[in-house]
């Protein structure tokens, strides 16, 4: 579209690429992390849902590896879609969000007003007085021959002879 500027590029910080890293190499038993990183920050409802949600599937990750014991693998009908779940699911939860709130954050306005109304000037404040400074007379009105003015400008400022 003519006369729109390009959308910048979302802001990928160390921070963030390790908060998605962390479900993946964690199998999904720190699924919960960059949910929880994104409740505390955000404060949505979305948010502290999400970290409810990947508690509960870390919660049942570990009581299906807990029932059986370490001779025994977990059955892999179960075990493995609550990794995938916990892991991808908290992979995919954390960057949509994180996405998202960057685009949200670019887009709002920096006050929001009713429509129609125009925003107010603040008032621009007045110098502070120079005292003991003498005063200068105020300026003759400007003439539209730029030559006069000229001249009577440099006479001003050779002052009397």
């Amino acid at each position: 579209m003519a006369g729109q500027s390009p959308r910048p590029a979302i802001r990928w910080h160390v921070g963030t690429v390790l908060l998605a890293l962390v479900p993946i190499a964690s199998c999904g038993l720190l699924g919960f992390v960059p949910a929880a990183w994104l409740a505390g920050y955000r404060r949505t409802a979305g948010s502290w849902l999400g970290l409810a949600g990947f508690s509960a599937l870390t919660c049942a990750e570990v009581v299906v590896a807990e029932l059986y014991p370490t001779p025994r693998t977990p059955p892999t009908a179960v075990f493995l879609p609550l990794v995938l779940g916990a892991s991808l699911g908290a992979l995919a939860h954390y960057l949509t969000s994180m996405i998202r709130w960057q685009h949200e954050t670019r887009r709002a306005p920096a006050a929001v007003l009713p429509p129609g109304a125009m925003p107010v000037a603040m008032p621009v404040p007045s110098p502070p007085p120079y005292y003991g400074l003498p005063a200068v007379p105020p300026a003759a009105p400007a003439t539209d021959d730029v030559g006069e003015e000229l001249r009577r400008l440099s006479q001003r400022l050779r002052g009397p002879q």
